[in-house]
């Protein structure tokens, strides 16, 4: 059982990733030119987190379509609390050898719709 919550959480954190390198994307072709530091293999929550915090501040700031705008600020808050949610799941994890069944389902869907709203505003940016 602690081996397929490992993988489940493993997997929630590679697509935490994936979308955190989206938004690197996205923030490197935003006109005010926002660097959102990027490792290859693994990213440093919470540096990442502050990262992101950031570009969802500026991001009613920069010139574009609204659409976009609330794409953008959408993405980075569903990213922030996917995070959040992971973090409290790798310690769920730890402590018990156990996840608790919606806070994954939860974690899984706002990951989905950041993944959604990046890859949208990525495609109409690019």
């Amino acid at each position: 059982m602690a081996d397929d919550a490992e993988h489940m959480v493993g997997g929630l954190a590679a697509t935490l990733h994936s979308v955190y390198a989206t938004l690197v994307a996205i923030a490197e072709m935003l006109p005010i030119g926002v660097g959102l530091p990027l490792e290859r293999h693994a990213i440093h929550v919470p540096t990442a987190t502050q990262a992101v915090r950031r570009l969802a501040e500026i991001s009613g700031r920069v010139t574009m379509a609204q659409d976009d705008t609330n794409a953008l600020y959408g993405a980075c808050v569903d990213w922030l609390a996917a995070a959040d949610l992971l973090e409290l799941l790798r310690e769920e994890l730890q402590e018990s050898g156990r996840i608790t069944p919606t806070r994954y389902d939860g974690c899984a869907s706002l990951l989905i719709r950041a993944q959604r709203r990046s890859m949208l505003l990525w495609s109409r940016l690019n």
